[in-house]
C-alpha cells in the first residue's frame, strides 16, 4: 500500500478581504468503521457485504487536488467557488443484490448493499477482489447572502468519475446535486423560508448475488426534487416552536437505494435553550 501522502496547502489574499486564492494537494487513508457508516445511512447492518465482501473496508485517497477561490462579492455576499482532481483506491459503492431473472429477464428478490471497489478476473463468479483506482473530477460551489432579515443559502456539486468503467457492479453517486435555502427573520420572532434541495439520476448496475451465474444489470435511480417550508416561533429566549412541510411536489424521493422517501410529509419540533 501506499505509505507517504501529500499534504500541502497554501492561500494568496489577491484583494485582502474580498478575494482570496487557495490550493491544497492531499490525500490519506479513511476507515469506514460501522458507526460511520450507520451515521450516513441508518438503513446500514452488519449484513450489507451480502457475502460478495466485507460490509466495511479502508479507503485510500491517494491524491486530492483542489484549486479554488472565496471571499466576498460585497458584504453580505460571500462565495467560496473550487474544483479539482482526485484519485481514491477501494472506494464503498452502493448496490443493489439480485438472486435471480424474472419474466422479461426482470432481476427478482432485491436487496440492497454494499461492494468496494474491484478488478475482475476471468469469469462471473471469480472475482479476486484486487482493489483499483478510479478518477474524479469535481466542482463545488458555495455561497450565502446574508442581509437581515433575509438569508439565502447555496450549496451546488458537480462530480464525474469512472468509478464504473466496464460495467463495474453498484451505483456511483449524482452528478449534479444540490441545495438552495432562504428564510426571513422578522424581528427574532418569526423566522419562515424555503428550500430546495435536488439531485440528478444516479447510474449503475445490479450485483449478482455470490454463487449465481449472472451478470450485472443495467439500472437507473431516478433524479429527484425536495422542495420544503419551515417555519419557527420563538417563544422566549428559551423556548420556541418550528414546523416544516417537505417533498411538497410528491417526488419519489430515494437517497439509498431500495429506500423511498414518498410522499408530502410534515414534522413538528420545540427547541429548549439553557
Amino acid at each position: 500500500g501506499q505509505l507517504v501522502y501529500p499534504a500541502v496547502h497554501a492561500d494568496v489574499a489577491v484583494v485582502p478581504d474580498w478575494l482570496d486564492v487557495y490550493a491544497s494537494v492531499t490525500g490519506g487513508d479513511s476507515l469506514n468503521d460501522y458507526s460511520s457508516l450507520k451515521d450516513a445511512n441508518h438503513f446500514f447492518h452488519a449484513d450489507y457485504g451480502r457475502g460478495y465482501g466485507p460490509f466495511s473496508d479502508l479507503t485510500t485517497e491517494r491524491v486530492n487536488a483542489r484549486l479554488g477561490f472565496r471571499g466576498n462579492i460585497t458584504p453580505k455576499f460571500r462565495y467560496d467557488l473550487s474544483g479539482g482532481w482526485r484519485m481514491v483506491k477501494n472506494q464503498m459503492v452502493q448496490t443493489v443484490f439480485f438472486s435471480g431473472l424474472g419474466t422479461g429477464s426482470v432481476p427478482r428478490d432485491l436487496v440492497p448493499g454494499v461492494i468496494w471497489t474491484y478488478q475482475d478476473s476471468d469469469g462471473a463468479d471469480a472475482r479476486d477482489f484486487t482493489k483499483y483506482s478510479y478518477n474524479e473530477a469535481f466542482v463545488d460551489f458555495n455561497g450565502v447572502y446574508d442581509a437581515k432579515p433575509f438569508l439565502v443559502e447555496a450549496r451546488l456539486s458537480y462530480r464525474w468519475n469512472n468509478l464504473l468503467k466496464n460495467e463495474k457492479p453498484g451505483f456511483g453517486g449524482a452528478p449534479f446535486t444540490g441545495m438552495v435555502r432562504g428564510r426571513y427573520n422578522w424581528n427574532d420572532r418569526i423566522i419562515g423560508g424555503l428550500y430546495v434541495e435536488m439531485a440528478s439520476a444516479r447510474r449503475g448496475y445490479l450485483t449478482p448475488m455470490p454463487g449465481t451465474a449472472y451478470n450485472p444489470v443495467e439500472a437507473r435511480i431516478p433524479g429527484w426534487v425536495d422542495l420544503g417550508l419551515s417555519g419557527e416561533y420563538v417563544i422566549n429566549r428559551h423556548f420556541s416552536i418550528w414546523a416544516s412541510a417537505g417533498n411538497l411536489l410528491n417526488m419519489t424521493i430515494q437517497r439509498t437505494p431500495m429506500y423511498t422517501s414518498s410522499g408530502i410529509n410534515f414534522t413538528l419540533g420545540l427547541v429548549f435553550l439553557l
